[in-house]
């Protein structure tokens, strides 16, 4: 595969199965493909992908068609009176601050960007049993991906490898308790199927429910089986970056970063299924529902996800904060002046302070 293309898919692996590196400073952030869109600072990788998720998942632009979902036996595209998982652009959300950070801590300042959408389907089931459908096209996967790498004093030899040609054929890779599936439809579409919950039975069953959808090759369809949701993270909508910081101006920490999105989804089983707590405890803030949990890197990282009304998913996340700091802090969020967010898209620095950038 080509390289922007292979990193695409591998980075959607890597967010499910690697455990992320240790947050840098305040605003330093997961950088995303062209269009731009924001980055998750490390400490938020996931966590909303953003809403960043990071993660979520960024893949080459094109043209978009609305991505459609088959309902539980259903064959083939959806019928004309079944909905889409999602729009293809959101309303935009609610803009909030918390009136009361953190002690210690002041806002440093804010941006806003417009998000575009990526290419995911995501499935959450009974128990903790989930699914993500990732794919890019046109994908160049006729071409062999390297699989492995051999060094000696003075060589280094790949060994390389075709990717299937289907679900049936795909190698079935089982790692950090997913078990992902990947491969060429066609030569056409490169097509990652990673599971949570499944065995390779089911996963391949399922994958063999993801097909084309007629006269609109660049799209798919998936059959969403009984008792699971599914939503499409990351569809196009405004999104927000808020930074606060100590109020000595010399110190670094603690820190807090507050991401405020268009809500592509409602539903704590997905916005938990696209995070990367390492435990997702359900809280109420203040009458709305929430989750909170603690980030790779160690308990001085905690992350709280906030569905703060029908069009926003606001997401906390703290650099030597406590869960129950950022709850104080979610608590108090209130709609506030959008002026104190401006856009970034022209101003460089701005958009590279927060991460929103690359």
């Amino acid at each position: 595969m080509s390289d922007p293309l292979t990193t695409a898919i591998r980075t959607a692996v890597a967010e499910l199965v690697d455990a992320a590196p240790l947050a840098p400073e305040l605003g330093p952030a997961i950088r995303r493909r062209k269009p731009r869109r924001p980055r998750l600072p490390v400490i938020a990788m996931g966590a909303i992908l953003l809403l960043a998720l990071g993660v979520g998942v960024s893949v080459l632009s094109r043209d978009r068609i609305r991505t459609t979902v088959a309902s539980d036996g259903a064959t083939g595209p959806v019928a004309p009176n079944e909905a889409p998982i999602g729009p293809d652009s959101l309303p935009d959300p609610t803009f909030v601050r918390p009136a009361r950070p953190p002690a210690g801590l002041r806002f440093v300042e804010g941006g806003s960007i417009r998000l575009s959408g990526s290419d995911e389907i995501l499935l959450a089931g009974p128990g903790s049993q989930s699914v993500r459908l990732l794919w890019t096209s046109p994908s160049g996967c006729e071409r062999p991906a390297p699989v492995t790498t051999t060094r000696t004093p003075s060589t280094q030899v790949e060994s390389r490898a075709v990717l299937g040609t289907g679900p049936s054929d795909a190698a079935f890779v089982v790692s950090a308790g997913t078990g992902t599936l990947h491969w060429c439809d066609e030569s056409k579409t490169d097509i990652l199927l990673v599971t949570t919950g499944f065995d390779e039975a089911a996963a391949r069953a399922l994958g063999a429910t993801v097909q084309p959808v007629d006269g609109r090759p660049t799209d798919l369809t998936l059959r969403v089986p009984a008792g699971f949701v599914a939503g499409r993270p990351s569809t196009a909508g405004l999104g927000y970056n808020l930074a606060f910081g100590p109020k000595q101006t010399t110190a670094t920490k603690p820190s807090l970063t507050v991401l405020i999105r268009s809500a592509w989804t409602t539903d704590l089983r997905l916005l938990k299924t696209r995070s990367v707590h390492s435990s997702a405890t359900e809280v109420d803030v203040g009458g709305r529902r929430g989750f909170s949990g603690q980030l790779p890197g160690g308990p001085r990282f905690q992350a709280l996800t906030v569905v703060f009304d029908d069009r926003t998913i606001v997401e906390l996340a703290g650099d030597g904060l406590s869960a129950e700091q950022l709850l104080s802090a979610a608590a108090s969020l209130g709609p506030a002046d959008p002026s104190t967010a401006p856009d970034v898209s022209g101003d460089p620095q701005r958009c590279e302070r927060l991460g929103m950038c690359g």
